[in-house]
């Protein structure tokens, strides 16, 4: 967003009602969404006044709301994503409860025989035999929840290398599934 001009900001603060009425009709509490909604409202501000086909046919009121409104959805579905929520470790972690208990035996909390434990860690192992390093880091980053382009940040890849290496990895595993499948 660029800075708003002198004509914006008096406009803005004309109009910084809006960014109240908007919250208070969706009920969202002023303390935690205002921060997310404001910037939403100054888009709409610069929006509007910049594109003069939209004076004569919406209200600044619904361009705000729309612009606030996608604002909370994107923050919405930011926090939704699985690397933003919960703990994560690895299911070959030790289980800090239990000595020598890997977290993936603990889990199945019985539910899963011995037997069918082993050969789940068994065939987990194989699979990730199959793949590089590289394509296991990509794999278990896109499994966190990183998008290719925050994967790729994250590794100091592009994003187009970072979806091949995740494509060859499920390319791999596949291949290895129906191998199996046919012996």
């Amino acid at each position: 967003m660029n800075p708003l001009t002198k004509e914006q900001q008096e406009f803005a603060e004309e109009h910084h009602n809006t960014v109240y009425a908007f919250l208070r009709k969706h009920k969202l509490p002023v303390h935690d969404y205002y921060d997310i909604a404001v910037f939403g409202y100054l888009a709409a501000v610069q929006q509007y006044l910049e594109r003069r086909d939209l004076l004569e046919k919406y209200s600044f009121t619904t361009i705000a709301y729309i612009q606030m409104m996608a604002r909370v959805h994107n923050h919405w579905r930011y926090g939704e994503r699985s690397m933003r929520k919960g703990y994560i470790v690895s299911l070959e972690t030790i289980n800090p409860d239990a000595d020598d208990i890997l977290l993936v035996e603990a889990l199945s909390d019985g539910q899963l025989s011995l037997e069918k434990q082993y050969e789940l860690k068994e065939e987990i192992a194989e699979f990730l035999s199959l793949l590089t390093g590289e394509e296991k880091t990509a794999l278990q980053l896109q499994y966190l929840g990183y998008s290719a382009k925050e994967s790729a940040g994250i590794l100091k890849k592009s994003h187009i290398t970072v979806n091949n290496q995740i494509a060859l990895a499920r390319k791999r595993i596949r291949r290895q599934k129906l191998m199996e499948e046919f012996e």
